[in-house]
């Protein structure tokens, strides 16, 4: 399942954007094939980025309005590339993209999703803290060895 649709992605970046990347042989037909492995493609990346806090949820459904306009954006921008059409703005959009989808990542950021009870859980690794550890006290403190050397 696809983050961002076809449909969505036209009606995101206008027909023309869409036309201009993903009509390969210059015939006015989208080259869907192209277009769906792209999709694809940009949701596994996504997914990647998510997979560190919302591995639970996996893959989203419903998917935010933000997720549909990351994914559509990787695709888009791969698409532009590929053809050689690539503009400065796909180019500034595209590493924006990745820029918030690190910051999900790292934590940094968070989706406006519900996150099941217990995601995450005691000891993983959220942002480089480890969340609600739960370790016994510790037995061996400065202040209980002082003195034994």
């Amino acid at each position: 399942m696809s983050y961002c649709t076809v449909q969505q992605l036209i009606d995101l970046f206008g027909e023309d954007t869409v036309y201009t990347a993903a009509d390969r042989d210059h015939d006015d037909v989208l080259d869907t094939d192209a277009l769906n492995l792209r999709l694809d493609t940009a949701t596994s990346e996504v997914n990647a980025y998510l997979r560190p806090h919302y591995s639970a949820l996996l893959p989203l459904d419903p998917v935010p309005p933000v997720i549909v306009e990351a994914t559509g954006t990787i695709a888009l921008y791969k698409l532009s590339h590929t053809a050689g059409v690539v503009t400065e703005e796909e180019r500034k959009r595209y590493e924006d993209t990745i820029t918030f989808l690190s910051k999900l990542a790292s934590g940094q950021a968070q989706l406006d999703i519900d996150v099941p009870e217990g995601e995450p859980g005691a000891g993983q690794i959220k942002g480089g803290t480890i969340l609600d550890e739960d370790n016994p006290e510790r037995l061996f403190t400065r202040k209980r060895t002082q003195g034994l050397l």
